[in-house]
C-alpha cells in the first residue's frame, strides 16, 4: 500500500511540474512575466540630520545606511564655498545606491544649510565636523574629498579609531597655507578670497594660523596618510596647479598604496569626467582588496 501511494504521489508531482512548465512557456510566448517576489531595498531611505558639533552651531548632513550588514559607505566632503548637494556628490550617491553601499555627505560650517558663517570657519573645525559625521555611520567608509574637502579627508584619516578605509582626493588644495597668505585682508582683519565661482568672499583671518598650527602643511598631511589613496587632478585646473597636487601625492609614504591620475582636459571641479573617475577609483579599491565581497 505504501509503495503504491508513493508511486501515485511521485507521478502526480511529475505531471504537475510538466504542466507548470507548459504554462510558463505559454506565458513567455505571450510576452508575460511570471510574478516574482519583490527584492528588498539595497539601502534604507536617506535621512537629513542636524549635528550639534560646536557650541550653538548645527551642521546638516544626509545619511543613507546600507541594508546589507558589512557593506561600507561612500562619504563626500565638499570644497570651500561649495555645498553637499552637487553634481559630483549626486554621482557618488547614485553609485553607492547601485552597489548597495551606504552614503553620507554634509555641509561644513558656513556652507549650505549648516549654521555659522565663513568669517568663523577653520580647517580644524571642518575636520571635527567630518569626524562627527563618520561616527554616525555603521560601517567602514571610503571618503571622497574635493579641493579643501580632500585636505579634510586626509587629516580625518589620521584620527585614531576612525573608520576610513580609503581616500579619493579630487583636485586636492595643495599649498593652501601659502595660497591663503597671498590673499589681501580687509580692514577688519578678514582674508578676502577671490573665488572664480562665487566672487570675493571674506573668511576668518585666523584661517592660515589655524591651518599651520594643526598640521595642514602639505608634508604634514601627506606623511600621516596610511590608507589606500587615489589622487585625481585636472591638467587645466585654474585654482590648484597639477604640479603642486603631484608634489602632495609624492609626499604620501611609499608604503601606502596610492594612485595618481591626471585628466588632460580637466579643470578644478572635474564634474564632467566624475563618473569615470569613480569607476577608476573602484578599480583601485578592487586591486587593493577593498571591494572583494561587493
Amino acid at each position: 500500500k505504501l509503495q503504491f501511494l508513493y508511486f501515485i504521489g511521485k507521478h502526480i508531482l511529475i505531471w504537475y511540474g510538466i504542466d507548470r512548465c507548459f504554462v510558463l512557456l505559454e506565458e513567455l510566448e505571450k510576452g508575460q512575466k511570471t510574478p516574482t517576489a519583490p527584492k528588498p531595498p539595497l539601502q534604507a531611505p536617506m535621512k537629513t540630520i542636524r549635528l550639534l558639533v560646536h557650541s550653538g552651531i548645527e551642521v546638516v548632513a544626509d545619511i543613507v545606511h546600507p541594508t546589507t550588514v558589512g557593506y561600507p559607505y561612500y562619504v563626500y566632503l565638499h570644497g570651500f564655498c561649495s555645498v553637499r548637494v552637487s553634481e559630483k556628490s549626486e554621482i557618488l550617491r547614485m553609485r553607492a545606491e547601485k552597489r548597495g553601499f551606504g552614503y553620507a555627505r554634509m555641509d561644513f560650517t558656513g556652507h549650505g544649510e549648516s549654521g555659522g558663517s565663513l568669517e568663523h570657519v577653520t580647517l580644524s573645525r571642518f575636520v571635527e565636523e567630518a569626524a562627527v559625521l563618520l561616527r554616525q555611520l555603521k560601517g567602514e567608509a571610503h571618503v571622497v574629498g574635493s579641493s579643501i574637502g580632500a585636505l579634510v579627508a586626509m587629516k580625518a584619516s589620521t584620527i585614531s579609531d576612525n573608520n576610513i578605509k580609503s581616500l579619493l582626493l579630487i583636485a586636492p588644495a595643495a599649498q593652501i597655507i601659502a595660497r591663503w597668505q597671498r590673499h589681501p585682508r580687509s580692514s577688519d582683519g578678514h582674508i578676502v578670497m577671490q573665488s572664480p565661482y562665487v566672487g570675493d568672499v571674506k573668511v576668518n583671518g585666523d584661517l592660515t594660523k589655524d591651518a599651520a598650527e594643526n598640521g595642514f602643511l602639505d608634508e604634514q598631511l601627506a606623511k600621516g596618510v596610511t590608507v589606500p589613496t587615489a589622487v585625481v587632478h585636472g591638467k587645466l585646473d585654474e585654482v590648484i596647479s597639477d604640479k603642486d597636487a603631484k608634489s602632495l601625492f609624492e609626499m604620501i609614504p611609499k608604503t601606502t598604496p596610492k594612485m595618481w591620475e591626471l585628466i588632460p582636459s580637466g579643470g578644478h571641479r572635474l564634474n564632467e569626467p566624475f563618473d569615470n573617475i569613480i569607476t577608476l577609483y573602484e578599480s583601485f579599491l578592487l586591486d587593493n582588496g577593498l571591494l572583494a565581497h561587493q
